[in-house]
C-alpha cells in the first residue's frame, strides 16, 4: 500500500494525518451503456480526435469485442479503487 506524506510549512508528515478508504462500486450495465461509457474515455477521444480514428469505427470495435462478454444481457461491472482522506489533529 501507498504511503500518504503530507508536505507542510514546517516538514513532511509521514503519514499519521492520512487515511486510505478502498472501495468497490458494482454497476450493472447493458453491453450498450457500457460502449457509451467508454467513448467518454480520454484514451478513445485521442484515437478520434487526435489520431483520426473514427468514432463509429471504435463503436464497431466495441460491439464486436463486446459481444462474448455481455451475450445480450445485463452485466455486472466491477469498479474498485481508493480515496486518500487528511485527518485534522486539532481539536
Amino acid at each position: 500500500m501507498q504511503k500518504c506524506i503530507v508536505h507542510r510549512q514546517n516538514g513532511i508528515n509521514n503519514g499519521e494525518n492520512c487515511k486510505q478508504e478502498t472501495y468497490t462500486n458494482v454497476v450493472p450495465m447493458s453491453k450498450e451503456a457500457f460502449i457509451r461509457f467508454m467513448i467518454t474515455q480520454s484514451n478513445v477521444i485521442a484515437q478520434v480526435e487526435e489520431n483520426g480514428q473514427s468514432l463509429e469505427k471504435a463503436i464497431k470495435w466495441f460491439e464486436e469485442s463486446l459481444e462474448p462478454v455481455f451475450h445480450g444481457t445485463i452485466q455486472n461491472l466491477v469498479f474498485e479503487g481508493y480515496n486518500w482522506y487528511l485527518i485534522n489533529q486539532k481539536q
